[in-house]
């Protein structure tokens, strides 16, 4: 067996509890084009918004699910999606029971990065839960 060279960790899921973000981010999505882009989305578009996301391997499926529902327009796109980073909560902050335990304790002995699509300044509130 070969030895262990590093982990490569998730955030969502792994290190913290996503458990009910789900709901409010799609919230944020509608409000944002609602507000912002001036019209409602109906359901099949929303789901196609969504389909065209995970199709296109997009990096960061809130800003390509928005740049789809704004028709591609790269200015309203963008409004659109600092609108939604401004009102929507990140990745849930509440890290899992254990898991600061864990990582220091592996950190000691094994390389280890986190790879994940996730909002805006994650990397430091983790930091402050220290």
């Amino acid at each position: 067996m070969s030895e262990l060279r590093g982990i490569l960790w998730d955030v969502g899921g792994p290190i913290t509890n996503d458990d009910g973000m789900y709901v409010l981010w799609e919230r944020g999505l509608l409000e944002a084009m609602q507000v912002v882009a001036e019209r409602s989305v109906s359901p099949a578009e929303f789901a196609a918004a969504i389909e065209w996301s995970i199709q296109s391997y997009a990096p960061y499926s809130f800003k390509s699910i928005l740049f789809h529902l704004t028709n591609r327009d790269q200015v309203l796109a963008a409004r659109t999606i600092d609108y939604f980073y401004s009102i929507v909560p990140s990745h849930s902050d509440t890290l899992n029971p254990g898991i600061v335990e864990l990582l220091a304790d592996l950190s000691q002995r094994i390389p280890m990065a986190i790879v994940a699509n996730q909002l805006r300044g994650l990397p430091e509130r983790l930091q402050e839960e220290d």
